[in-house]
């Protein structure tokens, strides 16, 4: 998040007289930045992915959590490249006059943004829990609230794309605002928007959520309540009802509490700047030899917030965490398949010999086969058979052997390759050929 233009921060050459070593910090500061950006673009692509991949994932807050897993995509890749570049280049600007003007404020959106989701995400979380019998909510009326949200986080940068002015004989960027109070009014703006107002929102409806669901669960274990409730659940045509509807509460209630997690972790990664900022506009930060090394570290808190969202998903939501399986297994295979210890494979020789060898393509160098093991997975065979019994150009040997097997038969090639091959091999064994 660009809460304000980091360029206004000094460059480490001012600071060597500080107690902090300059080459340590930037070998760790490049490092965590790495870590950061890596970790965040993996992440929230996976997130991603597993929403989009799976229709039943669609619902209305997984489609304000890819919004949040977008933000959280394009705000690291929008500011640690260039951060860190420029702080490199000792805050000299090499971007040019255009992206003296959209950079910042598209950092600042972005931020705003992912603020924003999260506080839609805590009322949307307490209209499910707290109003479940009020108006249903459409996922048009969701997409709409994102595209609002959007909008009104561009048009709150618009006085610091007005502001940001390019010095083409300095090579700089920076803020030039008509007075400093224009400077602290917006920083107070971003204040709001990008932290206190989605914080004390998020804490209130979580608040109610929470004070909602103890009134509840009293109200279900008291005894007249409970024989009550005996008596209706133990009627056949009423107890899949009442099942279906405490699942549905208790996933509520389990997405709920990782909503919980997010917003702590997000009022622990975002204040450090937020704070910083109003020391610096309205305190004598300005003045601190430490007031590079300190901005750096607040970023990295921020930049960090876009990291732990999907770590949140992965440890808290049980269907977050099968999509990612499944997504982990998809990548997996491919490698199982290549790996000596796990295969046996063919490779076909490029023939165009008599009889009933067939000329495999030679845009093709080689088609590796594995044979499953019983129970569908690719591994280690553990009953071998000489194929070369049964068919004309196939020689089958062992892992450690040098020799390569080969293929000669197309048509055998192509049984080979499809699923469920091992039942051919089974039957094969079975019969000696």
């Amino acid at each position: 998040m660009a809460a304000n233009n980091s360029s206004s921060i000094g460059g480490t050459d001012d600071f060597i007289d500080s107690d902090v070593n300059p080459d340590g910090f930037r070998i760790s500061k490049i490092t965590l930045y790495v870590i950061i950006f890596t970790l965040s673009c993996i992440g929230n692509s996976l997130v991603a992915i597993v929403i989009l991949g799976a229709s039943g994932m669609r619902t209305n807050p997984n489609l304000l959590i890819l919004n949040l897993a977008f933000c959280d995509l394009v705000t690291p890749a929008l500011s640690i490249p260039f951060d860190l570049a420029l702080e490199e280049l000792h805050h000299v600007w090499p971007f040019g006059k255009v992206m003296c003007k959209v950079l910042w404020p598209f950092q600042t959106a972005f931020s705003t943004s992912s603020s924003l989701t999260l506080a839609a995400i805590s009322l949307d979380r307490f209209r499910a829990l707290v109003k479940p019998l009020g108006e249903r909510v459409s996922a048009t009326q969701v997409l709409m609230s994102v595209l609002a949200i959007h909008v009104f986080s561009m048009s709150l940068c618009i006085p610091y794309f007005i502001a940001l002015e390019y010095n083409d004989s300095e090579n700089s960027c920076g803020e030039s605002w008509s007075a400093r109070g224009f400077r602290q009014a917006y920083t107070i703006v971003l204040f709001l928007f990008q932290f206190a107002l989605p914080l004390i929102t998020m804490s209130i409806a979580y608040l109610l959520i929470y004070r909602s669901l103890r009134l509840n669960t009293l109200m279900l274990f008291s005894t007249d309540s409970n024989e009550e409730r005996l008596r209706t659940v133990s009627k056949t045509s009423n107890l899949s009802k009442d099942s279906g509807e405490l699942k549905r509460r208790e996933q509520n209630i389990r997405l709920t509490k990782m909503f919980v997690i997010v917003v702590v972790v997000f009022a622990s990664s975002m204040s450090p700047n937020q704070f910083f900022w109003l020391w610096v506009d309205f305190g004598n930060g300005a003045d601190n030899k430490l007031l590079h090394y300190i901005s750096v570290v607040c970023r990295l808190f921020t930049y960090a917030n876009s990291v732990l969202n999907p770590f949140i998903y992965a440890l808290k939501s049980r269907e977050f965490r099968s999509g990612f399986a499944r997504i982990g297994r998809k990548t997996i295979q491919p490698m199982r398949k290549i790996s000596n210890e796990t295969r046996k494979f063919v490779r076909k020789k490029v023939s165009g010999s008599s009889g009933n060898q067939q000329p495999i393509a030679e845009l093709v160098e080689s088609v590796p086969v594995i044979l499953p093991i019983h129970n569908g997975s690719v591994g280690n065979q553990r009953h071998e058979i000489d194929a070369s019994k049964c068919f004309n150009g196939v020689e089958v040997e062992d892992n450690n052997s040098e020799n390569i097997n080969t293929v000669h038969d197309v048509s055998l090639l192509e049984t080979l390759l499809r699923p469920g091959s091992y039942k051919l091999f089974q039957e094969l064994r079975e019969s000696d050929c």
